[in-house]
């Protein structure tokens, strides 16, 4: 008998209340109706884990997709989560072993001419590595990664999206100026300037003068500058 196994960690976060997923199901490659699929008996909970061994007997020779949802105690179901399986046809021998694992980044260089991945040969590979990415600019990119058997047959390959982010100039520009002002924005640098010490923090401990100001509430505005000229935004206080 020919079977998946199938993993599935499955969550529910309703606001202000807690709802149990009580009914789960699956289904290949056409939607038969909300609760028309086959049923995966589970124990209703707020989140569920599931180990199943699904059956594909049923399913000719190709790919196809698992399409597997759940519904709550409400009566409510959740999308659908789907992944794509490839049944093989009979007479496949299923002794031979992975033998090796490359990767490459966004165009495909042609079978055996990634970059390989260091794995031991079995049934089934594990490669735990770090990747480098010092050749890629900055930006997203496509890390792609497959196997060969022993007998120099090629899996489809898996893609995962990553991102490249430029290096941080580690000399941060320094704080040079600070001012603040009452109520209205008199604009960049027009406040009273409070004299401070440029560094990459400021501590200004002063007594600030109110002449001038009505009785009543006011606002105190307080920004700072850079060495590179870029202003912070205003801090308040009434």
């Amino acid at each position: 008998m020919r079977n998946i196994w199938l993993w599935l960690a499955l969550f529910i976060s309703v606001q202000g209340q807690s709802q149990n997923l009580t009914s789960v199901e699956y289904f290949f490659d056409t939607d038969p109706g909300l609760g028309n699929g086959i049923a995966i008996p589970v124990s209703a909970n707020d989140s569920l884990v599931i180990s199943t061994s699904i059956p594909t007997t049923s399913l000719t020779t190709g790919f196809h997709k698992l399409f597997v949802r759940t519904m709550d105690e409400d009566g409510i179901w959740s999308l659908y989560e789907g992944r794509s399986v490839y049944i093989q046809g009979s007479g496949i021998n299923t002794d031979v072993q992975l033998a090796e694992a490359e990767y490459f980044y966004d165009t495909d260089p042609g079978f055996g001419n990634g970059t390989a991945l260091t794995a031991t040969a079995g049934d089934s590979l594990i490669a735990n590595t770090m990747v480098p990415t010092t050749s890629l600019a900055p930006g997203f990119h496509k890390l792609f990664v497959r196997a060969k058997n022993e007998l120099g047959t090629w899996s489809l390959y898996e893609g995962r999206t990553v991102y490249i982010q430029s290096p941080v100039d580690p000399v941060l520009p320094q704080l040079t100026y600070a001012e603040y002002f009452y109520d209205l924005d008199p604009g960049f640098g027009n406040g009273t300037d409070f004299g401070v010490t440029s560094g990459d923090s400021l501590s200004y401990n002063a007594i600030v003068p109110t002449t001038g100001l009505s009785g009543g509430f006011h606002k105190l505005f307080v920004r700072t500058m850079n060495s590179i000229g870029t202003w912070s935004l205003y801090e308040w206080r009434t």
